[in-house]
C-alpha cells in the first residue's frame, strides 16, 4: 500500500500552516534538493533498543535556503534562544533517530523533549527511534510513510509495543504511526487511547476497541476505515470522538453502550449502518449530523434525544422505535426532516412524548405505523396529529 499518496491530500493543510513546510511542499520535483541531498539508505536496521543519541555539529556551510542540511536531515536554528528543531527529512531516508543537541560556532543549541511539537516533512521515514529524553509525543502528519516507533528502554515516560507508542505504565496509547501495520491490535495493558492517538491513519480498512479500553479522549478523526467495533460495555467516549471520518460505513456498538455522545459521527459523511444495542439510553445533539444513514432501530432503553442528533442526514428515511416511555425535554427531539417512515412497535400505551416532539413537517409528510390492534394506545397527541397512521 502507499501510504504517502494516500495521506498526501489529507496533509496538505497541516503542511500550509506552517511556512517552513510550505517551501518543502512546493518544491517536491526530482531536482529539488531537499529530496536528492540524503545520505545512502542504511543497510542495518537498530536492534538494541537502547538508543543512544548523537550531538550533530553545523557549520554555516551547511546552510540551505531550507535550513541547515546534516545527513539528510534538515534542521532550524534559533539563536536567540539557542534551541534547534528538525523541520524535513530527506527523501530516501528510512530511519530517522533525532540528535541529543546541536552544536554551532561553538554554542550547544538544544531539541526539544516533545517529539512532533512543530511540523516535520519526512515523507520517506519509516521507523522513528526516540531516546530516553522525549516525554511525550505529538501526531507526525508529516511522517506519511511512518510504520513503527521504538522508544528506548531506558525512556521513565514512554515505551513502545509493536510499533506503537505507550505510557510508560502502560495504560495509554500515545500513538499509532500513520502507516502501522494492519489489523492494529491494542496492547491488553492498554485502558486509555489518549486524545488524536489514532489520527490520520491510512492503513486501517477496520477498527476495533477492545473491552480493555474505559475511555476514549478523542480525536479519533480523518482515518480510512470503513469499520468501527466497539467491544467495550464500560467506556466513556469524549464529544466528536469519531466525527470527520469520511470513509466510516459501519459501525458496530457493544451491548454495555449506554450513551451516544454530541457530535460523536458528525460528518461521517458514507456511515451507513449503525446497531443501537438494548442499554443504549441517550443520543447526543449533532450525534449523526450529515451521516448516510437510511434507516434505524431505536431500542426500548432509549428515552433521551437531543434535538438535531439526526441533522441534515438527507437519507434517513425510516425509523423504528420500540420505547414505551420518553424523558427528552428537547422540542422536536425526532424531527428528522428526510424520515418518511415512524414505526412504533411498543405493544401498548407509550408516555413522554408532547406536541413539541416532533415538527409539524413530520405531522404532514411522515407516515406513523403502529402495532395492529393497539390503535386505542395512539389516539391521543401527538399520535393523533399524523395525518397518516397505518396498523401493522
Amino acid at each position: 500500500m502507499n501510504c504517502t499518496k494516500k495521506i498526501s491530500t489529507l496533509v496538505m493543510t497541516a503542511v500550509m500552516i506552517a511556512s517552513f513546510a510550505c517551501v518543502f511542499t512546493a518544491c517536491g520535483n526530482d531536482d529539488d534538493p531537499i529530496i536528492n541531498n540524503g545520505e545512502e539508505e542504511q543497510t542495518e536496521e537498530k536492534t538494541d533498543e537502547m538508543i543512544t543519541e548523537e550531538t550533530v555539529t553545523l557549520s554555516a556551510e551547511d546552510f540551505t535556503e531550507y535550513g541547515y542540511l546534516k545527513d539528510g536531515v534538515y534542521y532550524k536554528l534559533n539563536h536567540d534562544k539557542l534551541t534547534a528543531t528538525i523541520t524535513a527529512v530527506a527523501d530516501g531516508v528510512t530511519r530517522l533517530t533525532p540528535p541529543k543537541g546541536i552544536i554551532f560556532n561553538g554554542y550547544n543549541y538544544t531539541m526539544p523533549t516533545v517529539f512532533g511539537n512543530e511540523y516535520i516533512y519526512a515523507p520517506s521515514v519509516e521507523t522513528l527511534y526516540l531516546s530516553a529524553r522525549y516525554t511525550s509525543i505529538e501526531p507526525l502528519l508529516g511522517f506519511t510513510a511512518l510504520k513503527k516507533i521504538v522508544v528506548s528502554t531506558d525512556n521513565e515516560n514512554l515505551k513502545s509495543e509493536d510499533g506503537l507508542v505507550l505510557s510508560k505504565d502502560g495504560q495509554k496509547l500515545l500513538y499509532v504511526p500513520i502507516c502501522s501495520p494492519t489489523p492494529l491490535k491494542i496492547p491488553t495493558s492498554v485502558s486509555i487511547i489518549a486524545n488524536r492517538a489514532i489520527y490520520y491513519n491510512t492503513t486501517l480498512s477496520e477498527l476495533t476497541i477492545p473491552a480493555n479500553i474505559k475511555e476514549v479522549r478523542g480525536g479519533i478523526t480523518n482515518n480510512q476505515f470503513e469499520t468501527l467495533t466497539i467491544e467495550s460495555n464500560n467506556i466513556e467516549i469524549y464529544s466528536e470522538c469519531f466525527a470527520r471520518n469520511e470513509n466510516l460505513k459501519k459501525v458496530n456498538l457493544s451491548n454495555g453502550i449506554k450513551t451516544v455522545g454530541n457530535a460523536l459521527f458528525m460528518f461521517c459523511k458514507n456511515l451507513e449502518q449503525i446497531n443501537f444495542p438494548d442499554g443504549v439510553t441517550s443520543i447526543g445533539k449533532l450525534a449523526f449530523a450529515s451521516c448516510k444513514l437510511t434507516e434505524i432501530n431505536l431500542p426500548s432503553t432509549l428515552t433521551y434525544i437531543v434535538t438535531d442528533a439526526f441533522r441534515d442526514c438527507a437519507t434517513l428515511h425510516k425509523v423504528y422505535y420500540n420505547a414505551s416511555s420518553f424523558t427528552s425535554p428537547d422540542k422536536n427531539a425526532l424531527d428528522i426532516a428526510s424520515m418518511t417512515e415512524l414505526h412504533f412497535t411498543h405493544k401498548g400505551e407509550v408516555t413522554g412524548f408532547t406536541k413539541s416532539s416532533f415538527s409539524q413537517d413530520v405531522y404532514s409528510k411522515c407516515r406513523l405505523f403502529i402495532p395492529k390492534g393497539y390503535k386505542s394506545s395512539y389516539d391521543k397527541e401527538p399520535f393523533s396529529l399524523f395525518k397518516n397512521v397505518t396498523e401493522e
